[in-house]
């Protein structure tokens, strides 16, 4: 099954009751973004960079990806009995 719209627009499939739309996947063309609704209000959406946000937040610098900055280096120091430690944040 295809849904075919053009460059512009967008591709929805809703999902309603006598309501309205109450759940929606939608397709953004002329950004290449997806969205899923629950309750007429976006709660996920995946960006055309492949990243994700979470509300109505599409900033791709908010955008969780597949590698986030940062560093951390555990100080492990042994106890009793042996093989167990524990760690802190540097």
């Amino acid at each position: 099954m295809n849904i075919l719209a053009g460059t512009s627009s967008e591709s929805i499939i809703g999902f309603s009751d006598t309501g309205g739309h109450q759940g929606v996947i939608r397709y953004d063309h002329s950004t290449n973004r997806m969205q899923f609704s629950t309750n007429d209000v976006t709660k996920l959406s995946i960006l055309s960079g492949g990243g994700i946000t979470f509300g109505s937040d599409t900033a791709d610098a908010n955008a969780l990806d597949d590698y986030e900055e940062g560093d951390w280096t555990p100080i492990i120091s042994g106890s009793s009995p042996p093989g167990v430690g524990t760690y802190q944040e540097t």
